[in-house]
């Protein structure tokens, strides 16, 4: 090769010894390049952190955008005043300026209108910790079945927690509902033990109706596939098991309706069978379901490593000192424990913990250290976006459809997603 043709391939570096008058030099010599660009590597912020702030960014926007943007816009364009003059744009400046209002009343402490957004706000919260919670469980399904097709909807955990609730509510619920804290609102703090221990009692019975529901599945499953590993046919039998006992909590919710559709009995039936966002709720719900979220949260992370483990054979893991049947065990509990007391709290809601999973990946890809703070933030996003377009959109006359939206979009993209091919129906992690 010709000297100056090497000379043109040559590439520079950065020499910081070099007198100029920035302190830097560029040098022609390949062997400083590599060391300037291991610097450069060195110093570049991860583009899957950056996304994973960015969703954060846009959870915050999300929660003070549904604080503020005005409710039951397409209702009042239709009936306004009764006079079907629409919905005009100087109405819309007034809503907002009140909105905005009634938020500085509630941090100034001045929060006495007629419509109390401090009790706004708190619902909000809980909605994004729920939908965080719930997108969360779904993910840790998935890595510890090795299977992007499962989660408590599709494997029919939820059916199993409403089977379990509906079973403390006709056993233990008093006929006029006098035992339970929560049915006309809870206010104050005189009565938060009784209220946290109807919540968590209520919560693990509608746990064991989790286990019940994964016990009964696993055992179909390995006994009718004969050491087959079918991901699809573990679904299908979930799906089964699951309708059977959605079918039984139907009949007991009827039963009661029937015989007095304004009793105690009915209303809370109702209630847990949908995502019930519509009653009051305090700090102490908050903390009520955000605690258990950020211990499931830990302890999943803290795994997150050994869960790449799962992509392997039991051998191969064992050879690693991961030993995944046990690891899969822990991560399963701790996902069905959180579902139940999620659903215990707000009510069903399917496919949140199928749909935001697979969305988190197509951002962060399949590294669970990244994928579970990514499907955490984007569940909260998912249902609190969902429940902010459904309020400002058609009010809260409406609310209780928040669950059967985010319920249909999931049906869609599981069955574009088992159906797909490239990888779709056996659940692979793409």
């Amino acid at each position: 090769m010709a000297p100056d043709k090497q000379a043109r391939n040559k590439k520079p570096r950065i020499d910081y010894d070099a007198p100029t008058t920035a302190g830097i030099s560029i040098v022609d010599d390949e062997e400083g390049n590599e060391f300037a660009s291991a610097m450069e590597e060195g110093h570049r912020v991860d583009p899957r952190l950056q996304k994973i702030f960015v969703m954060a960014v846009v959870l915050l926007v999300l929660y003070f955008l549904g604080l503020v943007i005005p409710t039951d816009i397409f209702n009042t364009a239709l009936h306004s005043g009764g006079t079907n003059t629409g919905y005009s744009f100087s109405w819309f400046v007034d809503d907002l300026l009140a909105n905005v209002n009634g938020i500085v009343g509630v941090l100034t402490g001045h929060d006495d209108g007629v419509v109390s957004y401090g009790q706004k706000m708190i619902r909000y919260v809980v909605i994004a910790v729920t939908g965080a919670g719930l997108a969360l469980t779904g993910a840790m399904y998935q890595g510890s079945f090795k299977n992007a097709l499962i989660s408590p909807s599709t494997l029919g955990v939820n059916n199993g927690a409403t089977l379990g609730m509906m079973v403390w509510i006709v056993f233990f619920v008093a006929e006029d509902g006098s035992n339970v804290a929560w049915l006309d609102g809870f206010k104050g703090t005189a009565g938060t033990p009784d209220y946290l221990w109807s919540m968590y009692s209520l919560s693990l019975i509608s746990f064991l109706g989790c286990l019940l529901i994964v016990g009964i599945v696993l055992a179909v499953f390995f006994i009718g596939s004969r050491g087959s590993s079918s991901p699809i046919m573990m679904i299908i039998t979930g799906q089964v098991i699951g309708s059977v006992l959605g079918a039984v909590s139907n009949s007991i919710r009827y039963y009661y309706i029937a015989e007095n559709p304004y009793s105690a009995k009915s209303q809370l039936l109702t209630d847990l069978m949908i995502a019930s966002f519509y009653r009051d709720y305090t700090w102490i719900d908050i903390f009520a379901i955000a605690i258990p979220l950020i211990i499931a949260f830990v302890v999943v992370f803290r795994l997150s490593g050994r869960m790449m483990m799962f992509s392997f054979s039991e051998g191969e893991a064992r050879t690693m000192g991961v030993n995944t049947k046990k690891m899969q065990i822990a991560i399963v509990a701790v996902g069905t424990l959180l579902t139940a007391i999620l659903i215990s709290f707000c009510g069903q809601i399917g496919f949140v913990g199928f749909l935001v999973p697979h969305m988190a990946r197509r951002f962060v890809g399949p590294n669970f250290r990244y994928l579970l703070p990514a499907t955490l933030l984007m569940g909260g996003i998912f249902v609190l976006g969902a429940y902010v377009l459904l309020m400002s959109t058609l009010g809260s006359d409406y609310e209780t459809m928040v669950g059967m939206f985010i319920s249909i979009g999931g049906a869609a993209v599981f069955l574009v997603q088992a159906l797909g091919g490239k990888g779709g129906a056996r659940g692979e992690f793409r």
